[in-house]
């Protein structure tokens, strides 16, 4: 601490300068040193965890955008097959070999497909935006050329890696930012649990002041030193009492979050495994059996072995499952990316590699 001080009234002293120097009792100084170390430390983890939230939002933000250009793609093909399939309805009903009602009935499911259409190209602009909200962009920005390129989700790992027993995942979830959080902040009360338990140690100040004198006066030099007294004993006591209180709710806090993350874990690699089976029933059954379903009734349409009936039912029953198909892989690419904001990599940069908030100087 640095003062000057100037004499208003004639004295023999014209000014004084004064330096001094506070130097906390106890090691209260290290403490204070630790306590901002595990304060950075816990600072640094917050945004980690942060930061993989909000890979995970990203992630799945843009499995559904990508959902509906798909749904798009699929919803045009049917209709395009549906328009090839009506001329030739028309074609038959002049010829008389076909029903006016049949004719009727093909119309009606090229609407039903327009609207159906015309319901997922609106879902397209809000989803685009959740997005470009998510990446900090304004709700209206054109897509990243990346994922404007994409044409279906990019494989998932398998969940066979995934641990089984419960002390694998622990371990697994031991490296997670929230826990590590929780670590510093049990590093942060036992500090102040520390200094509350010194509190009763005095601290020192020592300095120097110099006087300016007049006349034939001489200068002044004065060396002091003080030390506090921290005599009130139930303001010390206190300090302990909340100091322990902090450190047993944060190692309560860390237990907590401990479960909850298991918990979580478990949740989250159930809904994984589920997606898995599903994809893997589309993808190898269900979506290569209605297409072929699709293609022999077409056959025996042109054979005359199929009712008209048939024609329309079954590209239909064909575009449900795609669509679930695609619904479901959606999905497993949504519980993949949850999984990794439990368990990990966690690679983002230090705090210090974070540029600041737009119009603020770091």
């Amino acid at each position: 601490t640095l003062g000057y001080g100037a004499f208003v009234q004639r004295m023999n002293t014209r000014q004084r300068f004064t330096v001094e120097q506070m130097i906390p009792g106890g090691g209260r100084r290290g403490l204070a040193v630790a306590d901002a170390s595990a304060a950075a430390d816990a600072a640094a983890a917050a945004v980690e965890s942060t930061a993989a939230r909000v890979r995970a939002a990203v992630l799945t933000a843009a499995a559904d955008w990508l959902l509906v250009h798909q749904t798009q793609a699929f919803l045009a093909a049917d209709l395009d097959l549906a328009g090839a399939l009506e001329s030739v309805a028309h074609q038959r009903y002049r010829a008389g070999t076909q029903t006016q009602a049949d004719v009727l009935r093909l119309t009606a499911e090229i609407d039903l497909l327009r609207a159906d259409l015309a319901e997922w190209a609106d879902r397209s602009a809000p989803a685009l935006a959740r997005l470009n909200t998510l990446l900090g962009r304004p709700g209206d920005s054109p897509p990243d050329p990346a994922l404007a390129a994409l044409k279906t989700l990019p494989p998932v790992p398998s969940s066979a890696d995934a641990p089984e027993n419960e002390t694998a995942l622990a371990a697994l979830l031991a490296r997670h930012p929230k826990l590590r959080e929780r670590e510093q902040r049990i590093a942060q009360a036992e500090t102040t649990r520390e200094v509350a338990r010194r509190a009763q140690r005095p601290d020192f100040m020592v300095g120097l002041e110099f006087m300016d004198n007049r006349g034939p006066a001489r200068d002044e030099l004065m060396g002091m030193i003080a030390v506090n007294l921290p005599v009130w004993r139930e303001r010390t006591t206190a300090l302990r009492r909340e100091a322990a209180a902090q450190l047993r709710a944060a190692e309560a806090d860390q237990a907590g979050q401990r479960l909850a993350l298991a918990s979580d874990a478990r949740q989250v690699l159930a809904a994984w495994r589920d997606a898995e089976r599903r994809q893997q029933l589309y993808a190898e059954t269900l979506v290569p059996r209605a297409r072929q379903t699709v293609d022999l009734v077409m056959a025996d349409y042109r054979a005359d072995r199929a009712a008209f009936a048939d024609l329309i039912t079954a590209p239909r029953a064909r575009l449900a499952v795609e669509q679930a198909a695609l619904i479901t892989q959606t999905d497993l690419f949504s519980r993949h990316a949850a999984w990794e904001q439990l368990a990990g990599p966690f690679t983002y940069p230090p705090p210090a590699e974070i540029p600041p908030p737009s119009g603020r100087k770091s």
